[in-house]
């Protein structure tokens, strides 16, 4: 996945977003907003999320949760969007 140009191998990340929300059920794109670009960052270089990435991940569960999207749901958008990168 190449974080740079927004796009993977294979796909766009906006693709992938779009992609993603399908196969989960029309879970709204926006909740892979920060999760896509840090999936990019993992898988080039190797490395775990740092505090920072963790915590934005956190924030926005609590931002969904809020808007009354379901745990379920944005677990299973992110797989989604994590298998067709």
């Amino acid at each position: 996945m190449d974080e740079s140009d927004g796009h993977t191998d294979r796909l766009p990340l906006a693709e992938i977003a779009a992609r993603a929300s399908a196969d989960a059920g029309g879970v709204p794109a926006q909740w892979l907003r920060d999760y896509l670009p840090l999936l990019a960052d993992v898988s080039q270089t190797g490395r775990r999320p740092d505090a920072a990435a963790l915590s934005r991940m956190r924030e926005c569960g609590e931002s969904a949760a809020r808007d009354g999207v379901p745990l379920r749901a944005i677990i299973d958008v992110r797989l989604s969007a994590t298998w067709l990168a």
